[in-house]
Parts: structure tokens; sequence; C-alpha cells
């Protein structure tokens, strides 16, 4: 027969035994599971500069982070400098042209990869743009804008299309 002693020292090993496994199946599920707080899980956007053209020609430059400013840690996207706005040319009722730039500057890229501007300043001025995973932008933009004569201005439906490291010609 066996001593109580030496059964409790059986069961307080086996105790310890299980308990060093659970810690250890813990642990590496953890490792496993997105981070949070101080440090995002990855997006799933492929940062860095957006280069591509409108269909009126003219060239797309913009820039995707995925934290700090001027996103407040979010994914974003956002013309590098002001001669990176996308120019947008206005066609007017009769004669004439005018424009508007589309002026990106920390517009959030959504979980879905989309970005909506809508800007008002001399024309109003409306762009949805889609990320994808795999490095490239797709968009549609509008500028109307009536004058002070009564004139209208429409650029009418401009699509753009761009990718990391693309070219503007």
């Amino acid at each position: 027969m066996k001593s109580r002693r030496v059964v409790t020292r059986r069961r307080a090993s086996a105790r310890s035994a299980i308990a060093a496994l659970a810690l250890t199946i813990a642990l590496a599920a953890a490792a496993t599971l997105p981070a949070t707080g101080t440090a995002a899980a990855k997006s799933p956007f492929e940062p860095g500069l957006y280069v591509g053209k409108t269909s009126q020609g003219y060239p797309v430059k913009l820039r995707l982070t995925l934290s700090g400013e001027p996103c407040g840690g979010k994914p974003c996207m956002f013309a590098p400098s002001s001669e990176s706005e996308i120019y947008i040319a206005e066609p007017c009722q009769g004669e004439g042209s005018t424009n508007e730039y589309l002026a990106l500057f920390g517009d959030l890229v959504t979980s879905s990869g989309t970005v909506h501007a809508n800007q008002s300043g001399f024309s109003k001025t409306i762009a949805t743009l889609k990320v994808t995973h795999h490095g490239s932008l797709t968009g549609k933009v509008r500028a109307s804008t009536t004058l002070e004569n009564g004139t209208k201005c429409d650029s009418g439906p401009i699509t753009l299309t761009a990718k990391i490291g693309g070219s503007t010609k």
C-alpha cells in the first residue's frame, strides 16, 4: 500500500504538468490573435505612392499610409503635395471652361478599401475611390459649378486608375 505522501506528490506533479500545458496552449493561441491596443492588426492594403492617370489624361499621385499623420493612426489616402492634387477640367455650357482640384488630405480608407471625398470649394467635387489588396486604385470623380453669370460647368464622370509604382505616361 502506498503512503498518502507519495499519492499527494503525484497529484501535485500531475497538476503542475497540466497547468504548464494549459499555459503553453494559451500562449500559443494568443500569438495567433491580431494585436490590439497600440499595435494594430496588419492592413490588407499596400502602403505607398499610387501613380496613374485620369480619363481626362491628367496625372494621379496619391499616397496610402497605414498609420501616423495625417490619418490619426488609421489607413488613409492623401495627395503628397499641393502639386499632386488631381486636376479636373470642367467644360462650361456654351463657351469656356473652368477647373477644380481634388485635394485629398487624410481621407480614411474603409475596411472594404473605399475612400469617399465630398468637397465644396469653387466647385462641388465628389469622388469615390477603391483601393484593392493588390496595390491598385480605381475611382470616379465629378466636379461641377455655376459661375457668377449663371453659366453651368461640369466635368462629367471622370475615371482614374493608379497602382503602386505606376506611371503618369
